[in-house]
């Protein structure tokens, strides 16, 4: 069977488009688009972050925080106990009693509420940003929004 020079352009073309489609496709489908993280993995890792918070137990936060911050904590540490391996955090007085943690945009606030042996009430707030450190959701961000103040 013989074919004319049309016939054999247009299976030219034809094959031409066909692999460059299936390039095309190992292209768009052989990448991973970054994994999200779920709003239960933030609200467990923020629900960490206050508990440690009202345990004054930083080790949790250390656990769970990026490496960046883990520098900054240890020189915190350092400056503020003479020891940057104290993961003891905060004063003793006044003490969290409780906190609330809300969803915002891709973070989570904590408004957090303290009383001391006066039975004063004080609150402050703090967004937590998070991101993924080889492959886990850790938190990567800290913003104080209110220090803290009686109500």
């Amino acid at each position: 069977m013989k074919m004319s020079k049309a016939s054999k352009t247009l299976i030219a073309v034809g094959c031409s488009l066909l692999l460059t489609a299936g390039t095309f496709s190992f292209f768009v489908f052989s990448v991973e688009a970054e994994p999200e993280i779920s709003v239960s993995d933030k609200k467990e890792l923020a629900q960490s972050w206050a508990e440690a918070w009202k345990a004054r137990d930083g080790s949790v936060r250390t656990a769970i925080m990026s490496a960046d911050m883990l520098t900054d904590f240890r020189e915190t540490q350092l400056q503020q106990n003479g020891d940057a391996d104290s993961t003891v955090i905060r004063w003793s007085s006044p003490w969290v009693t409780d906190y609330d943690l809300t969803l915002k945009g891709e973070g989570i606030q904590i408004d957090y509420t303290y009383t001391d042996s006066s039975q004063t009430e004080y609150s402050s707030s703090e967004f937590l940003g998070f991101s993924l450190q080889q492959g886990i959701p850790i938190v990567s961000a800290v913003e104080s929004l209110a220090e803290l103040e009686a109500k």
